[in-house]
């Protein structure tokens, strides 16, 4: 049977849930596609002090935003977007992490947390939006295809973690 969960956008009470579920995201779901030791060094504490920064910069920002997702328990995941960070693609707005807690996965979590950050960005005029993905990340993959996305193979990116280095493959989406 599928979780009830409902989707909020982030307030600071959730700040420390927020960080908590980022590290154990990236523990969970990138075992073998990243360096072990990385994602064993992923630390709490770290990451809510990054989560504090960035919602203190961003909270009053439209352009910004996080939203998560809830159990009546707990936190099961949570998506980030805001303006592209790529010089290609500044007519776009990028999805930075679509994060969800293995236990959740293929809930359909991850999706309505997408349908509904599509929603605010197409109230703000966007047309498009885009993310990346490790080329490892099969799972990733197929879901942002089965969600309209356009998996664009010749645009990739080469990101290092613990001096590996890694490939992201572009995914674009059309909001219209």
């Amino acid at each position: 049977m599928k979780p009830a969960f409902r989707i909020a956008a982030l307030c600071e009470a959730d700040l420390p849930e927020l960080a908590e579920t980022h590290v154990r995201t990236w523990q969970e779901a990138y075992v073998g596609q990243m360096p072990q030791d990385f994602l064993d060094s992923l630390n709490v504490e770290k990451s809510l002090i990054n989560w504090q920064s960035t919602f203190a910069k961003e909270k009053d920002k439209a352009s910004h935003g996080v939203l998560v997702a809830r159990t009546d328990i707990e936190m099961a995941g949570f998506l980030s977007y805001g303006p592209a960070r790529d010089t290609g693609m500044r007519e776009s707005m990028e999805i930075y992490a679509i994060n969800i807690r293995k236990a959740f996965w293929h809930a359909g979590i991850g999706y309505k947390l997408f349908k509904q950050a599509c929603d605010v960005l197409k109230t703000q005029g966007e047309k498009q939006t885009y993310l990346w993905v490790l080329d490892t990340n099969k799972n990733a993959i197929d879901a942002y295809a089965r969600w309209g996305g356009k998996i664009e193979p010749e645009r990739i990116k080469e990101i290092y973690i613990s001096a590996i280095k890694l490939r992201e493959t572009r995914v674009r989406f059309d909001l219209g």
